[in-house]
């Protein structure tokens, strides 16, 4: 993960996976704004994982 003070962007390196079973590497480039969103639902989605009994079964997104 890079951050640009020029351009004030943030690139995150992530691997798309495909349906029929191929992957890509890209850049995920986000605002300074868009980071602070991303870190806080990341921070929400793992407080859920957290919060789920051991052996539960829970649904990727809501």
């Amino acid at each position: 993960m890079t951050y640009d003070r020029r351009a004030q962007q943030t690139a995150v390196p992530i691997d798309i996976h495909h349906r029929d079973g191929t992957a890509e590497r890209t850049l995920l480039i986000l605002t300074p704004d868009e980071m602070e969103s991303l870190a806080i639902r990341l921070e929400q989605a793992i407080d859920k994982r957290h919060a789920v009994p051991a052996g539960s079964r829970c649904r990727a997104a809501e």
